[in-house]
């Protein structure tokens, strides 16, 4: 409120988007008008110190501003004063700040010059009332204020649209039927903006087997949630912790209904509750008041089951397969040790993070390379011998605290429930190598050899062929499997040549992971390329056959702690009569 001939200073503030431009305007209704009335900007100012252009206008009826190559991101100040005349007046402003695509639109305001009538009017300049809509019987209101008679220039006038909603309020549950140990989400509607109301769960429908200190665990403290607690036998509400030597009735959660949307929020954590439980709404906030909606849910027991593999090749691709109850909508994959049940990374990556699956309907078909992976489990899985793993839903074993699963389970933690193990044989990389040529003779006519055989375990594999002379040619294959190779032959002379089939072990190296490479000129970071890149400096130097297949062992399978497999074929050469 501003008393007659006197003045107001008004500010506004915005922010340049890229475009480096922004733009103010208000609008005045009525026009400022009077002997005295002036409307005069007294600053344009820029956090950042300094613009190149601005373009600014005050009249009566508003005024606009205009700056042009801003700094983007800098904040804008614009303070203008008000002259107001000698009568008594209510002005309305309305405005708006452009910058780039973005309208910002400001709330009307009401200047109020004088006494502005016989309504009370409050320190930022605007009148408010309350109207009660308990006795109206229509569902849409349309409202209209105007000025009293004290205006001398024109009339003031503003209105606006109200719908009324009559709908009771309202509970409803993400789902009906959800997985045990799942968070289920709960919401009301049609309930009045602001208003707080409460939801309570009966203790008997709660599991038999909580303990009292859990009760207040039931009810998660998120969305709209503003206190949570229990309600005893005597009426009375705790919130924290229960006393063990407690009686509770029920528990609690008190949630506000956002001005905004109308909606208020909360969660449940159904490892908590019974079979079958009821979830009920309050009238207002009292965890003591009468109950105006329920809503009935059926906890479901996630059951999984793990039915394939069975047999696992350590660094092979293999896929898991299992069943799942409705609600599952994400799997986990333990391994049994002495530790207790040990997380398997399922992502098929060594990126840091340990995850499971996305799953869905009543079965799952996910690929994965097992021994990968970031999981304790994973390690374990690497190395052959008969395990026990098991497949969990990851909500039943999902920390409220913390939002993750625990990469270690004890076992009785990991067997409760409604859960089977599968018995899985993992098996160490292998190499096969079928006879080569007719017989495992080739003559010396011809110009190659068709290799075939395996790599399981492995992306690739390296063959050799060393001839009794020196002579060596190599080839990279690709795994699980291989055929229809060809070796050329045609530089090895009568007589056995040694062909080897070989491949990094586990451990992804050669050998040790060194090679001996004082006369190796060219270096490969691939453990394979590096391996032909020593056998070829070998045989240039020199080196007999027998050299190098003494070379070949020793820096593989018969290198220090090696796990590389390595199998070998003769192919007798000859000359044809």
């Amino acid at each position: 409120q501003v008393d007659t001939g006197g003045s107001v200073e008004v500010t506004l503030t915005g922010v340049v988007s890229n475009n480096g431009r922004i733009s103010f305007e208000e609008e005045f209704s009525p026009a400022i008008t009077g002997a005295d009335a002036n409307v005069e900007i007294e600053s344009v100012t820029s956090s950042a110190g300094s613009f190149s252009t601005v373009i600014k206008e005050a009249t009566s009826g508003g005024l606009a501003v205009t700056l042009l190559e801003a700094t983007p991101g800098e904040t804008i100040t614009i303070t203008y004063t008000i002259q107001v005349g000698q009568s008594d007046a209510t002005y309305r402003i309305d405005g708006s700040v452009t910058s780039g695509p973005t309208q910002t639109t400001y709330d009307e305001t009401a200047l109020i010059v004088g006494s502005g009538g016989n309504t009370e009017v409050t320190s930022n300049g605007k009148v408010s009332w309350e109207l009660d809509l308990r006795k109206t019987e229509t569902d849409s209101l349309s409202i209209s204020v105007s000025g009293s008679d004290d205006f001398t220039d024109q009339e003031s006038t503003a209105s606006t649209s109200v719908s009324a909603s009559y709908a009771s309020a309202s509970l409803q549950a993400d789902t009906a039927r959800p997985a045990r140990g799942q968070t289920l989400g709960l919401s009301v509607t049609n309930s009045a903006y602001g208003a707080t109301r409460a939801v309570i769960v009966p203790v008997s429908d709660l599991r038999s087997t909580m303990d009292a200190t859990e009760y207040d665990q039931v009810f998660r403290n998120v969305g709209t949630t503003q206190t949570t607690g229990v309600i005893t036998q005597s009426g009375e509400q705790i919130t924290g912790t229960v006393a063990k030597n407690a009686d509770p009735v029920a528990v609690f959660a008190q949630l506000e209904i956002d001005s905004d949307d109308g909606i208020g929020e909360t969660q449940l954590r159904t490892g908590l509750l019974a079979d079958e439980t009821t979830i009920e709404l309050l009238d207002n906030d009292d965890p003591a008041s009468r109950s105006i909606d329920t809503v009935d849910i059926s906890v479901v027991d996630a059951a999984t089951t793990l039915t394939a593999p069975d047999r696992y090749t350590s660094q092979s691709e293999t896929t898991i397969t299992g069943d799942i109850t409705t609600g599952v909508d994400a799997v986990v994959m333990y391994v049994e040790t002495d530790a207790g049940f040990e997380q398997i990374d399922l992502d098929d990556q060594s990126n840091g993070e340990i995850t499971g699956t996305s799953v869905s309907g009543e079965s799952f078909s996910h690929e994965v390379t097992l021994s990968r992976g970031d999981g304790p489990g994973n390690e374990v899985v690497s190395l052959p011998g008969t395990y026990q793993v098991v497949i969990r839903s990851k909500a039943s074993l999902l920390s409220d605290r913390s939002g993750d699963v625990p990469t270690i389970v004890s076992k009785p933690a990991m067997l409760s429930g409604n859960v089977s193990t599968q018995m899985l044989v993992v098996e160490d990389t292998a190499i096969t190598l079928d006879r080569p040529g007719l017989d495992g003779t080739i003559a010396t006519t011809e110009s190659a050899v068709t290799l075939d055989g395996t790599a399981e375990g492995q992306e690739v594999a390296l063959i050799v062929a060393i001839g009794g002379r020196g002579a060596i040619e190599t080839t990279r294959v690709k795994g699980p499997n291989f055929s229809d190779v060809d070796m050329p032959i045609n530089n090895f002379a009568s007589g056995i040549v040694t062909i080897y089939a070989l491949s990094a072990g586990r451990d992804g190296q050669v050998g040790d992971g060194t090679l001996n490479e004082d006369r190796i000129t060219t270096q490969s970071s691939a453990p394979l390329d590096k391996l032909t890149q020593h056998l070829d400096a070998a045989a240039d130097r020199g080196s007999t056959g027998t050299q190098l297949r003494a070379i070949l062992r020793s820096e593989t399978d018969l290198d220090t702690a090696s796990d590389d497999p390595v199998i070998m074929r003769e192919l007798l050469v000859t000359d044809p009569e």
